[in-house]
């Protein structure tokens, strides 16, 4: 996952996000096309919910419809996170 976001090296491939190539964009470039990371175990959200960790990496510059629409998605592709 951190290769994904641009963080460690990748060994070989390539990473697209929407049509779009971007191993070569920096990190800032990917996490303004929506690329997220929240990494588990360390204890930093471990306090918040479910839907307020998904809330942490919604992207800001959505409208607020919008967000609720990606975390829907969420829910939809790991279901057992509704619970």
């Amino acid at each position: 996952m951190k290769s994904t976001l641009g963080l460690n090296d990748k060994a070989t491939g390539e990473v697209w996000l929407d049509g779009e190539r971007v191993d070569a964009e920096p990190v800032s470039v990917r996490v303004g096309k929506g690329l997220r990371l929240l990494p588990e175990g360390r204890g930093i959200f471990g306090a918040l919910t479910v839907g307020e960790n998904l809330d942490v990496v919604a992207d800001r510059n959505c409208q607020a419809a919008d967000t609720r629409i990606g975390v829907k998605h969420v829910l939809e592709l790991f279901p057992m996170l509704s619970d």
